[in-house]
C-alpha cells in the first residue's frame, strides 16, 4: 500500500502559504513543494483535484459482504514543478537552489474553480444526483456510516478536494507520493431562499398534533380544581363520568426562518394558539413544558454503480445523522410555563455542518425537528410543532468578497490556471487514502 501522509521528514512534502484555511470559490491555492536534494529527482509533479467518494456494503451470503465503490472526479489540475535535462537519477535540481534547511523549494500556484470543467464526468438525466460539467462544486464533508455486520469504521461517503505531489526518479512510476487536503466551502447557493421565509412542517409529521389541533379532556380544567389534590379528590375525578368532563383546544406551532448559520445558534418562537373549551372554563388553560428536543436531520444519499450485476444497474441507500441541538427536560414542580411567543434558543450549529447538495454518487439535505413533552391539567401531551426543510449558509466570519475574481483580472487568472489534464490520471483507491481532518468529520456517537 502506498503511504501518501505528508510528512516534513519526507523526501517531498506539500508546504501551504495558509495551511488550515477554509476555501471558497477563485481562492488561490499556493505554497511550495520541498524536495529533499539527495533524493536525486529525474521530475517532480503536482496535481490539485476534486471528487466525491462513495461506497455501499451489501450481504451477498451468510457469511460474505460485496462492496461497491464509486470515485468520480470533478477535475484535476497539473503542474510539472521540475523536469531533470539529464537522464535518470541527478542532481540538476541543485540549479533551483538549496535552503538552510536542505531542501529544494519549487513554488507552485493553482486557483480554485467556480464550476466543473468542462468535459468532466458522465451525464445521467434520469439520476436525480446527476452532477453535469458547468455545474457548481459541493463542499468538502465526510460521513462515516457504523454497519453492525462490520468491525471497521464502516462506508465512507465523502467530497474531497486535494493536492499531490510525485517524485520520479528512474522510472515512469513515481518513487515518492504526498497528499494534502484542502477545505473548501463555496458561498450559499443560489436557491437559498430569504432568512424571513419560515420553515413549512411536512403534513406527514402532524402525527402528534391533528390539523384541528390537541385535546385535553379533565375535571382538572375547571377553576375550582385544588391544585394540592389528595388522594380522595383523585378517587373522586375518576369515578366521573369522562364524557361529562370540560375540555380545551389548543395548538401549539413553532416558527422559524429555514435559512441557519453554521457556528450560530437556531432561535425559534412558539405560537400557542387557544381555539375551543369547555363554557365552564372562563379562562384558557395553563400549558406547561416538560421537555424540548430540537436536532438537525442530516440526510445522506449514496447512489453507487451496481458493476456487472444482473439484478440492478445501481444500489442506492439513506443515512441519517441526527445531531441534538437542544434537549432540556423541566421535571422540577409543574415545569416551565409555555406562552405564546416564547423564544427557544439552542446552541450554535456544529462547523462541521455544510449546505445541501446534489452531486456525483452523493446527495446531502437537512431538516430541522422540534420535539415537545408538556403537560395541561396534569395531562400529558406530545407534539412535533416543526419539521421541514431548512438551508444552512456558511458563517458571516468567511468572507468571500477577496477571492472573487473581478473582471480586469480574468486574463491573467486564466494564464495563471494549469491545462486539464484529460487522461487517465485517477486518483489512487479507497483504502489507500489518508484519513480526513477532524473538522470534516460527522461524529456518528451520538
Amino acid at each position: 500500500m502506498i503511504i501518501r501522509t505528508n510528512r516534513p521528514n519526507r523526501p517531498i512534502y506539500i508546504s501551504l502559504t495558509n495551511p488550515g484555511e477554509i476555501l471558497t470559490i477563485n481562492s488561490p491555492v499556493r505554497g511550495k513543494v520541498l524536495i529533499d536534494p539527495r533524493s536525486r529527482p529525474s521530475r517532480v509533479t503536482i496535481s490539485f483535484f476534486g471528487r466525491t467518494r462513495a461506497c455501499i456494503t451489501r450481504r451477498t451470503g451468510s457469511n460474505s459482504l460485496s462492496t461497491y465503490k464509486t470515485k468520480p472526479l470533478f477535475f484535476t489540475y497539473t503542474l510539472e514543478l521540475f523536469a531533470s535535462e539529464s537522464q535518470g537519477e541527478s542532481y540538476d535540481i541543485l540549479k533551483h537552489g538549496v535552503t538552510v534547511n536542505n531542501r529544494v523549494e519549487l513554488p507552485f500556484s493553482f486557483r480554485f474553480p467556480e464550476k466543473t470543467p468542462p468535459k468532466r464526468g458522465v451525464s445521467r438525466v434520469k439520476d436525480k444526483f446527476n452532477h453535469q460539467e458547468g455545474d457548481e462544486l459541493p463542499p468538502s464533508f465526510l460521513f462515516t456510516a457504523n454497519l453492525g455486520f462490520r468491525v471497521t469504521n464502516g462506508d465512507q461517503q465523502s467530497v474531497e478536494y486535494m493536492l499531490e505531489a510525485k517524485l520520479f526518479v528512474s522510472s515512469p512510476t513515481p518513487e515518492e507520493e504526498v497528499r494534502c487536503r484542502l477545505r473548501f466551502l463555496p458561498p450559499a447557493p443560489a436557491n437559498t431562499p430569504d432568512a424571513s421565509v419560515l420553515v413549512r412542517t411536512s403534513q406527514s409529521y402532524y402525527m402528534h398534533q391533528p390539523k384541528n389541533g390537541l385535546w385535553i379532556r379533565s375535571y382538572r380544567l375547571l377553576p375550582d380544581w385544588d391544585p394540592e389534590e389528595r388522594l380522595r379528590d383523585r378517587i373522586k375525578i375518576g369515578l366521573k363520568s369522562w364524557s361529562n368532563a370540560p375540555y380545551a383546544n389548543f395548538k401549539i406551532e413553532a416558527r422559524c426562518s429555514c435559512v441557519l448559520t453554521v457556528e450560530q445558534p437556531v432561535r425559534f418562537n412558539l405560537v400557542v394558539e387557544h381555539l375551543r373549551r369547555s363554557e365552564e372554563i372562563p379562562q384558557p388553560p395553563v400549558i406547561y413544558l416538560r421537555r424540548i428536543r430540537v436536532r438537525l436531520q442530516s440526510n445522506i444519499h449514496v447512489c453507487v454503480p451496481a458493476g456487472f450485476s444482473l439484478t440492478s444497474s445501481e444500489y442506492k441507500e439513506m443515512h441519517t445523522y441526527k445531531p441534538v441541538l437542544l434537549d432540556a427536560r423541566y421535571d422540577e414542580g409543574d415545569g416551565l410555563l409555555v406562552y405564546d411567543g416564547m423564544e427557544i434558543c439552542t446552541k450554535p450549529l456544529l462547523v462541521s455542518a455544510v449546505p445541501a447538495f446534489r452531486t456525483y454518487a452523493l446527495g446531502l439535505d437537512h431538516v430541522l425537528e422540534v420535539y415537545i413533552w408538556g403537560e395541561c391539567a396534569k395531562e400529558k401531551f406530545e407534539v412535533v410543532p416543526l419539521h421541514g426543510k431548512v438551508f444552512i449558509v456558511p458563517p458571516p466570519t468567511l468572507d468571500f468578497a477577496p477571492n472573487r475574481i473581478e473582471d480586469g483580472e480574468r486574463e491573467a487568472v486564466d494564464e495563471e490556471q494549469p491545462v486539464v489534464e484529460e487522461g487517465d490520471g485517477a486518483p489512487p483507491g479507497l483504502d489507500d487514502d489518508i484519513r480526513p481532518p477532524r473538522y470534516q468529520a460527522f461524529n456518528t456517537d451520538t
